[in-house]
């Protein structure tokens, strides 16, 4: 009596591999496996699918081959370019199977925080723009959108100004641009998201002038003199101005 052929080898599989670069790179199986459980004299057909293989250490190759008992093998094939993508190769032996994937890091759409400096006592309807701030710590090429009061833009890097969406990558300059308010005292805000982060600029219009003495008038119509404090704030003076004092 004879003993039925085996259909199957004992049980293989290859080790996979996370947080892959995306550079599309060679992927070499770091184990190799061994082909046992064949009944003495089986021959099992062997082929492989989304990559290559090589054979008692011999060249990769993706053409059919056989095995016996005490066969090698290790799997290769090129890593995704892609992020959170995963590439499988998998050897078939008779009706066994064992697969190899690699799996590419995920990408980072989140930058470090970062503050579009404020506008306050600005002239009524005048373009305002922010002061530049470099996005870092984010990965491949991520969206930026901005929406908000008075017709906002951005601007990446020395690029056209544009209401979006856009896109940047790591160590880029963003900066913001709106219309401020016609009407004294009111507040226009862009809010400009890059990823998953967002980060606003707020351009404040002076007060209504009279009522008061002493002191420098907020700024009026289109032109005056812009003073940028430490703590993020502006003044805008009037072009009637004949002083300042700094405190």
């Amino acid at each position: 009596t004879r003993a039925a052929a085996n259909s199957a080898p004992n049980t293989f599989d290859f080790t996979n591999q996370s947080n892959v670069a995306i550079d599309g790179a060679e992927r070499t199986s770091a184990n190799t496996v061994t082909i046992a459980g064949l009944n003495t004299g089986t021959s099992l057909n062997v082929s492989v699918s989304g990559g290559t293989y090589s054979k008692n250490g011999g060249a990769y190759t993706s053409a059919n081959t056989t095995t016996t008992n005490d066969d090698t093998f290790k799997l290769r094939h090129n890593s995704s370019t892609n992020f959170s993508t995963s590439v499988t190769t998998t050897l078939t032996v008779g009706t066994g199977t064992g697969s190899f994937v690699t799996t590419t890091v995920a990408q980072d759409t989140t930058p470090n925080a970062f503050t579009l400096q404020n506008v306050t006592n600005a002239g009524l309807s005048t373009v305002y723009q922010s002061v530049a701030k470099q996005v870092t710590d984010i990965t491949g090429t991520v969206t930026v959108s901005v929406s908000g009061d008075g017709s906002p833009q951005v601007q990446i890097g020395s690029g056209s100004w544009t209401s979006g969406p856009t896109t940047i990558t790591n160590n880029y300059y963003i900066n913001a641009r709106l219309t401020s308010s016609a009407s004294n005292s009111t507040a226009h805000t862009a809010t400009v998201t890059v990823g998953t982060y967002s980060s606003t600029f707020v351009v404040t219009t002076v007060a209504a002038s009279g009522g008061s003495s002493g002191g420098t008038s907020g700024g009026s119509g289109t032109y005056g003199v812009e003073v940028y404090d430490t703590d993020g704030t502006t003044t805008v003076l009037s072009p009637s101005t004949r002083y300042v004092n700094f405190m």
